[in-house]
């Protein structure tokens, strides 16, 4: 009994940790685009060429 929950435990653990990285990367990926957006519409910085406006 005591090793069907340890198994299960890790399922979960395995489970919420895959989530977890999934969450981090989507959150960093909106993060990325919003600040592009939001510094070319201020034109702060042109991105193909690096170079400050």
């Amino acid at each position: 009994m005591p090793e069907t929950n340890n198994i299960s435990n890790n399922k979960r653990i395995a489970k919420n940790t895959i989530y977890l990285y999934f969450r981090m990367l989507l959150t960093m990926g909106v993060s990325l685009y919003t600040s592009r957006v939001a510094l070319n519409i201020r034109e702060v910085c042109d991105y193909k060429t690096g170079k400050q406006k």
